[in-house]
């Protein structure tokens, strides 16, 4: 194989590694900084609060003040944000080829409208010669209508990149030159562009966090409302005792 396309691709993938690696590093480090800061957010209504500690009402309203501000916090995350932008990478086509001599070959992919597509094709090396010397063929490519979008004559290497406008299938067609069999390699890739917020893991980790917080600050207020309203019942038992025993 062309040991240009090798190095090429491996600078690729070399990238997309680099990039998911640094995708999956800002996710790790916004998780960990989503749970310090509602961590030390606890930490510091804990200082803050009056002791003795606060009453059941007042630890349920600072319980909501926290389950609020952490709602808030997973939103922006999640929705405003700022974004990054990076390529899919993903294989559409792959096939290997055989031309024969002065002969023609039509290979055919399917690409949806708004892809950003890559075409890879290169020659191989049968057998170990040296210096190394790559045959040359001849490609051109054509949409879904039939029209052609991209050709090049004796080449031993092509790489073409094109924003598909029309859903359909593209035909590329590979004509052999020479007098002897010529190997190929083909390889479509969908390269479109994505966007993405690196801190929506830390919103989702957010929102799970803030519902059993929540949980607690309704908690806390329904039990003091019940206990209130226990203690009006027994204070108007007791009135009821005591006016019982004043007219006995």
């Amino acid at each position: 194989m062309d040991i240009r396309y090798l190095y090429s691709r491996e600078n690729q993938c070399d990238k997309v590694g680099m990039e998911l690696d640094s995708s999956s590093l800002v996710m790790i480090f916004s998780a960990v900084f989503a749970v310090g800061g509602a961590f030390i957010l606890v930490l510091i209504l804990l200082l803050v609060v009056k002791r003795p500690y606060p009453s059941r009402e007042s630890s349920g309203a600072i319980t909501l003040t926290l389950a609020s501000v952490i709602l808030l916090s997973a939103m922006w995350c999640m929705w405003l944000s700022p974004t990054v932008e990076t390529r899919k990478y993903d294989e559409i086509a792959s096939s290997s080829l055989s031309v024969e001599p002065l002969g023609l070959v039509t290979q055919d992919f399917t690409a949806q409208k708004g892809q950003e597509i890559e075409v890879s094709i290169n020659s191989v090396l049968v057998g170990r010669v040296e210096p190394p010397e790559f045959p040359t063929f001849s490609v051109k490519i054509k949409d879904p209508k039939g029209s052609l979008i991209w050709a090049q004559t004796n080449v031993t290497t092509v790489s073409f990149t094109r924003q598909v406008t029309e859903s359909g299938v593209f035909k590329v067609e590979i004509s052999n030159p020479k007098r002897e069999t010529l190997s190929l390699s083909m390889r479509v890739l969908d390269r479109t562009k994505m966007t993405f917020r690196p801190l929506e893991p830390a919103g989702q980790w957010l929102i799970l966090m803030s519902l059993p917080i929540l949980g607690l600050g309704i908690w806390f207020i329904h039990f003091r409302k019940q206990n209130q309203q226990t203690s009006i019942d027994r204070i108007r038992e007791n009135e009821a005792l005591g006016e019982h025993q004043a007219y006995v």
